[in-house]
């Protein structure tokens, strides 16, 4: 058996969350997300970077903007985007 590296994994995830939700509704479709706490959990640690910007959004809006999604309140959608992929160390 084949193993991949932890962050084949979260892309998978991550990228599941965000396209299965336009698939569901549509592009610009709010929907309630998955839930809060794997939402923020997710964003901390791929996108570290935002964590200023996100906290004080819905964890899956916070999400989505990580994303490119949408857009957040004083802040235009994100045009490029790269997470932290990098395994952490113990």
């Amino acid at each position: 058996m084949q193993h991949l590296p932890h962050h084949v994994g979260t892309d998978v995830g991550v990228r599941a969350q965000v396209r299965g939700e336009q698939v569901a509704a549509g592009d610009d479709a709010r929907s309630a997300g998955p839930p809060a706490p794997l939402c923020a959990r997710v964003t901390a640690r791929l996108f570290p970077d935002a964590a200023g910007t996100v906290s004080d959004v819905d964890p899956w809006t916070g999400l989505r903007w990580c994303t490119g999604r949408t857009e957040l309140p004083g802040q235009p959608r994100r045009q490029a985007w790269q997470w932290r992929g990098a395994p952490i160390s113990g």
